[in-house]
């Protein structure tokens, strides 16, 4: 590391709260004020899947795969 951006996430519209990374390194979770949760691929920096409707800004991610 030696701190050059590699990869930059297009998307929300306020400050980035919570971020998680998948288990198997394939994709980025992050939660934002601007009431959002996204789900982006690690490997293009493309948004997967926005999922809204939240009332507050989610501040704690937590992403587990399913057993």
């Amino acid at each position: 590391m030696n701190g050059q951006e590699v990869r930059r996430f297009t998307g929300h519209r306020n400050w980035v709260r919570s971020v998680a990374v998948t288990p198997d390194g394939r994709y980025v979770v992050s939660g934002s004020d601007d009431k959002t949760v996204r789900l982006w691929d690690l490997a293009t920096g493309q948004e997967v899947r926005r999922f809204t409707g939240h009332e507050d800004c989610p501040r704690t991610l937590s992403e587990r795969s399913k057993p």
